[in-house]
């Protein structure tokens, strides 16, 4: 069960009305749900302030996306811009 399957079974809403909230679709929650897909950036910002914070953006990151983001926080990572 991923983060969203186990708010929503915490939470007081079901898939429909958190398609409403979000502006999408009770299809698009419940391949979300179901791990099919993930959502874009803005549903994955989006569902994070819906759950505060519950089901935060790195919910959907998979275990390399999550350490070449920590590089990038902290400046670890080489972007290509430097110029020397």
């Amino acid at each position: 069960m991923n983060d969203l399957a186990a708010w929503l079974k915490r939470s007081d809403t079901n898939q429909s009305r958190m398609a409403q909230a979000l502006g999408t679709t009770r299809q698009a929650v419940q391949s979300w749900v179901c791990g099919r897909v993930k959502p874009g950036l803005y549903y994955a910002l989006a569902l994070e302030r819906l759950s505060h914070g519950e089901v935060g953006l790195d919910a959907w990151l998979t275990a390399d996306e999550r350490l070449l983001l920590r590089g990038l926080l902290r400046g670890e990572v080489d972007n290509g811009s430097n110029t020397t």
